[in-house]
């Protein structure tokens, strides 16, 4: 079965942020506290504000027999100009990967022992940002899982000392992609090495710059399948933009990169990566840096980055550089509601032992609100009139309703969903759909509009503003919302609409919110029940990538609720998907996430949303579920929250 890895981020725009720094590769220049500030400014003036900074020999005197100190000079300057520095321990061993196990011991004492140096003399700095180990991870080496787990386990021990020299500081490696396996090949040779290394990030080095054969072909497909790799084993993929290439007309001298060759790098990296770093920028981006020979071409290259930079920064989509931390005090709420996905088990939710229990395990964690479907396609889970086709004869949508009356619990009723998909872009004929929607609605309202347990109303199509970007288009949609809420609204006044939407990431925050806003306020709804999409990578592309957006998103769509007077609601998403696009060619499929990953989605929604809802409790929440392996794979997550929220502030 092929592999179907994809960029997280087709859109994004993005530039250089971090940079290599030699400082032997311009001694005198280094010497002196001036010219150290003349490159840094230099590095600001283009966006980069992180050095990987480091030397063949740690603190050493320059050439020139000055006395100075260049690293003492950068770390100075670092902390002036707010640069992050992370260190390049000093230690030579290129083929490290093929140590045996005694000199892998050696190394590691080595690299130890350098860095103890590095944190005793700036361990303290504000500007300290951690190491980058020396040991270069060349994917041609990974001839096997044992290989791979080996060398991961060592770089991972060295990791764990690493982090008890400098507790909470970036531990980074640097590797090299190879391209002659399958991509699945790659993504499973990196997962085993990540698995064991434990790096906070990976700088990815294509290594082939001047390669275009492969751009858009193989290429991709292992970046894809790397970001995958990373991003299941929580490292942080940063990409390496080479400013060398090979002068083959002069005997294969190293020459700065020409301009295109560069911005060919950043167009297919930046797709994937969290941060772009120039490697290196001393010799031949910084021109002061540069030999005589090759002063001009470095400096042709730097005029023409910053020109691009200084042309096309504001609409960079940087990201941040870790996962944002929460809040301190405990969330002011937890999940309130939940969505209830009964298609195949209508039997079940029609009985009211069954549901009844379910909805007891639901208010023994918080959650006061269901949201089940009323229909699939032809299959109706109450007894319509419109929708004869049926899992069984029992009305599952009473057997709720009556369920959460007994225990002070509401109800959403769902507006039918049809043969369309989810998403409803609205191409179709909206006055035939609604010759079949509006007497299904006012059937519901007929059966259960004056049930002490319903709640509201819920559309569940689901809009993204990648189908909204045409005004017209928008308008029609949002229209034919506008169409059903009114319905509702005039069937029972004062009982709210609730949409779920979900959106991306590849958006200027200003197009994002007039694309949103008009949409919000043209559909007549009440409640915006934002998807986070943590779980879905075929809208994320990755977890962590997603996580990292989840807080400036949740503002961004908070503030555009406020100002088009609906209510602020946040759908968090309580799975992790295991097959379909982007992973594999396979149908989609998940499973039930990490209860850790949930708390931090919780946390970060709680800051603004007035409610948080899930999706969903049966599949992914609940023990109880009919299907005991689901219910089994749900057991551990469910007592972990539960003991969360039992500790929380009642």
């Amino acid at each position: 079965m092929g592999q179907t890895f994809e960029a997280p981020y087709k859109d994004r725009r993005s530039g250089l942020s971090a940079a290599w720094f030699n400082t032997l590769a311009a001694p005198d220049v280094f010497a002196s506290l001036e010219g150290c500030r003349a490159q840094l400014e230099a590095l600001k003036a283009i966006g980069i504000d992180c050095l990987f900074a480091g030397e063949d020999k740690t603190f050493s005197v320059v050439e020139s027999g000055s006395s100075a100190d260049p690293l003492e000079n950068i770390y100075a300057l670092a902390d002036e100009l707010g640069f992050q520095v992370i260190s390049l321990i000093p230690v030579q061993a290129s083929e490290w990967m093929t140590y045996s196990d005694e000199e892998l011991a050696g190394l590691s004492s080595s690299v130890l022992s350098r860095a103890e140096e590095i944190v005793g003399r700036f361990g303290s700095r504000s500007g300290f940002g951690g190491f980058i180990l020396p040991l270069s991870i060349d994917g041609k080496n990974f001839t096997g899982q044992e290989v791979c787990t080996r060398l991961g386990g060592f770089i991972g021990s060295l990791v764990t000392r690493l982090r008890e020299l400098a507790p909470g500081k970036v531990i980074a490696g640097l590797g090299q992609m190879a391209v002659g396996d399958e991509a699945a090949a790659t993504k499973n040779m990196w997962d085993d090495f990540l698995q064991t290394a434990s790096l906070d990030v990976l700088v990815i080095c294509e290594g082939l710059s001047e390669d275009r054969d492969l751009e858009s072909t193989i290429l991709e497909q292992h970046l894809g399948a790397l970001v995958r790799a990373a991003d299941e084993n929580n490292v942080r993929l940063w990409g390496a933009i080479e400013m060398v290439q090979v002068d083959h007309e002069n005997g294969d001298a190293a020459v700065s990169a020409t301009y295109p060759n560069v911005n060919r790098q950043l167009s297919r990296i930046q797709k994937y990566t969290e941060r772009l770093v120039a490697l290196p920028s001393t010799e031949f981006l910084l021109p002061d840096t540069s030999s005589e020979s090759n002063r001009t071409a470095a400096q042709l290259l730097y005029q023409r980055y910053q020109s691009w930079y200084d042309k096309n920064s504001a609409s960079f989509s940087p990201l941040t550089p870790a996962v944002p931390p929460i809040a301190a005090n405990p969330p002011s709420k937890t999940i309130g509601g939940s969505f209830a996905q009964i298609i195949g088990a209508a039997q079940y939710f029609a009985d009211p032992e069954y549901i009844g229990a379910e909805l007891d395990r639901m208010q023994a964690v918080g959650v006061e609100m269901i949201i089940p479907d009323s229909t699939f396609r032809d299959i109706a889970y109450y007894p319509s009139e419109y929708l004869t086709g049926r899992e069984n004869d029992a009305d599952a949508l009473g057997a709720i309703l009556n369920a959460c009356a007994e225990r002070d619990m509401e109800m959403l009723l769902s507006l039918p969903h049809f043969e369309y998909s989810w998403v409803w872009t609205f191409n179709s004929d909206t006055a035939s759909f609604f010759e079949k929607v509006d007497p299904m609605i006012q059937e519901m309202h007929s059966l259960y509009g004056d049930h002490p347990a319903f709640g509201g109303w819920y559309i569940p199509y689901e809009l993204c503003d990648a189908f909204l970007g045409d005004a017209s288009h928008r308008s029609h949609v949002a229209g034919a919302f506008k169409h059903m809420a009114d319905l509702c609204h005039q069937l029972t006044p004062g009982k709210p609409v609730m949409i779920s939407p979900y959106f991306t990431t590849n958006l200027p925050d200003d197009r994002f919110a007039e694309i949103w806003g008009e949409t919000i306020a043209q559909s007549g709804v009440d409640v915006v029940a934002m998807q986070d999409s943590v779980g879905a990578l075929n809208v994320s592309g990755t977890e962590t990538l997603r996580m990292q957006y989840l807080p400036h998103y949740i503002d961004l769509i908070a503030d555009l609720c406020e100002q088009k007077g609906v209510t602020f609601w946040w759908n968090v998403e309580t799975f992790a998907q295991t097959h379909g696009t982007p992973i594999d060619s396979q149908g989609w499929s998940a499973t039930t996430a990490d209860f850790e990953r949930v708390q931090r989605q919780v946390a970060y929604a709680a800051e603004r949303a007035v409610k948080i809802i899930n999706f969903d409790f049966p599949h992914y929440f609940s023990p109880g579920y009919p299907n005991q392996t689901i219910a089994n794979r749900n057991v551990l997550f469910y007592e972990a929250y539960k003991a969360w929220y039992e500790s929380l502030p009642q």
